[in-house]
């Protein structure tokens, strides 16, 4: 006769390995599921604007979106023959003064932070914004980096804190992806639990590593003056450089781990001399027509196109991952042509916007060169360890 107790045991350890070995597939698939997630099909309306329209439209996008937008524009005017498309890039702060002071306002806005609206143009200078998709830090390198045979997903961390590791990101006060970049490190600290993992990357990397643009980044990384660089994914694609991606634990690019995301914050010093707080958030992308737009249905024609089927596809292929929720922002005016295109709708009150000395991420060179560069650009302050004194004299207390 079998032992009872033997039985219960036996039943017991069944289920101990059952749970560990599901507990294993579940941590194994998390990354190739969340690479899954961004093949999905997407629901796309029926598109009602005309065909061959003519005259003008002016398009600005942010630096990040510049070449997706320039894809989306060219297959566009396949359509529409005698329309004739301009196109402006800049980082989201100065694209958004810009297209409040240019003579000629823009028809569409494309932008890679809420924010950045928020606190130059919405409500006052538009209506409406809608999320259509979403954009990811990664590791850029070449091939002839140094480490570049050996560096990955599982150890950039421990390669980039070596002393003869060259890397480096853009400037936090002139640019978003260098604010995402420190979100990035302190969310890794977290996953790879490496102690000081954050103070390590900021204390390594060099002031001249610390770039004022895009384009000075990527051409230090392409005449080695350094071995890798933190941008967005579509910059890599845009550039054809090589990347490593990074787990969506650090790499802002899921919608759904907002909450973890906003444990990374740092300070920033603004043009008041004042402390602002930045806190990490999702990447999201956000187009708006302007109320000031000259060429509507135009406008009105390019946005359905870049949330039609051929459009959503042409976003992947340049790197953005289109959200399967696209959410409406308004002040209560959303057009009802519009409703089609969205899934979820956030109504905000007309609220005073702050002055643009107290602007969360304020960033524009002009501003940046009247304060004092940082480096490292915010860092908890740290009471260095005493040198020891020569020989024959005592140590300073």
């Amino acid at each position: 006769m079998i032992n009872k107790k033997f039985i219960l045991v036996f039943l017991g350890m069944t289920l101990f390995a059952n749970g560990a070995f599901c507990w294993w597939v579940f941590d194994a698939r998390k990354q190739a599921a969340f690479e899954t997630a961004r093949q999905k099909p997407v629901p796309v309306p029926e598109m009602t604007s005309p065909d061959n329209l003519s005259g003008e439209l002016y398009l600005y996008a942010a630096s990040g979106l510049n070449n997706t937008f320039r894809e989306l524009a060219k297959a566009f005017k396949t359509r529409h023959k005698g329309l004739n498309i301009w196109q402006t890039k800049d980082n989201n702060t100065a694209l958004v003064k810009r297209a409040d002071n240019d003579k000629r306002p823009p028809d569409i806005l494309a932008v890679s932070s809420e924010l950045a609206l928020k606190n130059g143009f919405f409500p006052e200078k538009t209506d409406w914004m809608i999320s259509f998709a979403a954009n990811e830090m990664v590791l850029l390198y070449t091939p002839n980096s140094r480490y570049a045979e050996e560096i990955n997903q599982a150890n950039w961390s421990e390669i980039l804190t070596r002393e003869d590791s060259r890397y480096g990101y853009l400037d936090p006060r002139l640019d978003e992806a260098g604010s995402r970049t420190i979100f990035c490190w302190q969310l890794a600290e977290d996953y790879y639990k490496i102690k000081d993992l954050y103070l390590l990357l900021v204390k390594n990397v060099r002031r001249e590593n610390i770039f004022n643009s895009s384009g000075e980044l990527l051409t230090a990384l392409n005449k080695g003056e350094v071995d890798f660089a933190f941008h967005y994914r579509t910059f890599a694609l845009a550039n054809g450089v090589k990347f490593i991606t990074l787990p969506p634990e650090t790499n802002l690019g899921n919608k759904e781990m907002a909450p973890q995301y906003r444990l990374a914050s740092f300070k920033l010093k603004g043009n008041d001399n004042q402390w602002i707080i930045e806190k990490g958030a999702p990447i999201t992308n956000f187009l708006t027509i302007p109320r000031s737009a000259l060429h509507k249905e135009a406008a009105t024609a390019f946005l359905e196109f870049c949330l039609s089927k051929e459009g959503l596809a042409i976003m992947r292929q340049n790197g953005l991952l289109p959200l399967l929720n696209r959410e409406a922002i308004h002040n209560g005016k959303l057009p009802d042509n519009l409703r089609k295109y969205i899934t979820a709708e956030r109504a905000v009150k007309n609220t005073k916007i702050l002055p643009a000395s107290d602007k969360p991420g304020e960033r524009n060179k002009k501003e940046a060169g009247k304060i004092e560069r940082p480096r490292p650009p915010v860092v908890p302050l740290v009471k260095a360890p005493t040198p020891p004194a020569p020989p024959g004299k005592k140590t300073p207390k």
